[in-house]
């Protein structure tokens, strides 16, 4: 009997005192969300910081295959729910433009016809100005005509100048309405570019979610194994830049116009994929790619590589192969030696991965090779600079060059 009251005592705090988990369909059943609701703005808020939750509470468990499935599954929701928000955005500036437009049509009919009686009644003033009779007493036909139209050209001026004011009320007011429905206009083409925005990074967040269940198969054995060879580069990259010392820059620009530094003010904070690891901690590869992206024309900056979650393993910021390639080419790794290295330099600037032994390692652009010496982008120590002033060509391990498709 002892045994049993233990057993159900045990359950009973296990259920009061055990963490509570936001489940997958508890934020969908909580926050049932109807666009025609009143509150629906509000309810996706809630519903999204719902998912938030849940994302935040799984990334504090252990690191299995399911959690990462779990984290990208919930950041897919969250991003779904942005997606929702910005469509609902949209759709209210686009009724407040159509209402304004309709108020604008009204506006410019009610200006035009007060601008004609306006126009009507100073030629009728002008014309009364012009009679004889209008200040000259004995030239009309009685005292009592001449009160008449005396008062008649006062009460006439009089309404003019009321119609004047309306009138001009009425301008600004139309002038205001468009005003207003052109800033109106813009923020629906700043909101859609938002949306696209925000559909690219859902996409990413599907892929990412594909390409892990393609590495390891579904299978909680390889992730684990392919989760230690990611932890294992990333520290390295992070014991080299912590053995650097270096400090945030200003905007770094090279005069080639492709050069990224991965300390440039603009992102080295930026955080990589769905990671917690910066671009200034980790982020030479990210850099590296950039820059290769952007010398072939491509639109992009180390945060367009590290925001895309397709391109990292997992919740990590270690980046898959094949790395991504300008468009028409693909990434060819091979071991360092001097002739592949001048070979493939012939063609294009190349990665090159280094090692600098308990100092971990590193990756840079070499670009050409210049009297005999090779010319780099170097992440960490900036642009246009001779290799061997801060590295030796034995600390070279692995070639990434571009291979036409």
């Amino acid at each position: 009997m002892k045994k049993i009251t233990r057993f159900l005592f045990t359950l009973l705090a296990l259920f009061l005192f055990s963490p509570a988990t936001v489940k997958a369909q508890d934020c969908d059943q909580q926050y049932s969300c109807n666009e025609n609701d009143q509150n629906y703005s509000i309810c996706l808020s809630n519903l999204a910081s719902c998912w938030q939750e849940k994302i935040n509470s799984t990334r504090s468990a252990a690191n299995t295959l399911q959690s990462a499935i779990d984290i990208i599954n919930g950041q897919i929701r969250v991003q779904s729910v942005k997606i929702r928000q910005t469509v609902a955005e949209i759709n209210t500036l686009e009724r407040e433009i159509n209402d304004l437009s309709g108020r604008i049509e009204g506006l410019a009919i009610s200006l035009d016809k007060l601008s004609g009686i306006l126009i009507k009644r100073i030629r009728e003033s002008y014309k009364q100005s012009r009679l004889p009779y209008k200040n000259n007493l004995f030239a009309a036909d009685s005292f009592n005509n001449f009160i008449s139209q005396y008062r008649y050209i006062n009460i006439t001026q009089t309404q003019t100048l009321d119609l004047m004011k309306r009138t001009e009320l009425q301008r600004l007011t139309y002038n205001q309405q468009k005003e207003l429905k052109e800033t109106k206009q813009k923020e629906v083409e700043l909101k859609r570019k938002d949306l696209q925005d925000q559909k690219n990074i859902l996409d990413s967040q599907k892929a990412s979610k594909d390409e892990l269940l393609k590495q390891t198969k579904n299978n909680e054995s390889i992730y684990q194994q392919k989760l230690a060879e990611a932890t294992a580069e990333l520290n390295s990259l992070k014991a080299f830049s912590s053995s650097k010392g270096g400090s945030i820059l200003p905007e770094q620009n090279s005069p080639d116009g492709w050069y990224f530094s991965q300390r440039d003010q603009r992102w080295a904070t930026y955080l990589i994929g769905n990671s917690n690891m910066t671009i200034m901690d980790v982020g030479c590869l990210v850099s590296s790619i950039a820059m290769m992206k952007k010398k072939f024309g491509e639109n992009v900056n180390p945060i367009t590589i590290a925001s895309n979650n397709s391109y990292f393993f997992s919740n990590t910021a270690y980046i898959l192969r094949p790395w991504s390639a300008p468009s028409g080419y693909h990434y060819q790794i091979y071991p360092y030696s001097q002739s592949n290295l001048d070979s493939k330099l012939n063609e294009n600037p190349v990665i090159v991965k280094l090692s600098a032994g308990p100092y971990g390692t590193h990756f840079i652009v070499i670009k050409e090779k210049k009297d005999g010496q090779y010319i780099m982008h170097d992440p960490w120590e900036g642009y246009d600079k001779k290799f061997t002033d801060f590295y030796s060509i034995g600390q070279m391990r692995e070639i990434g060059a571009l291979v036409k498709n």
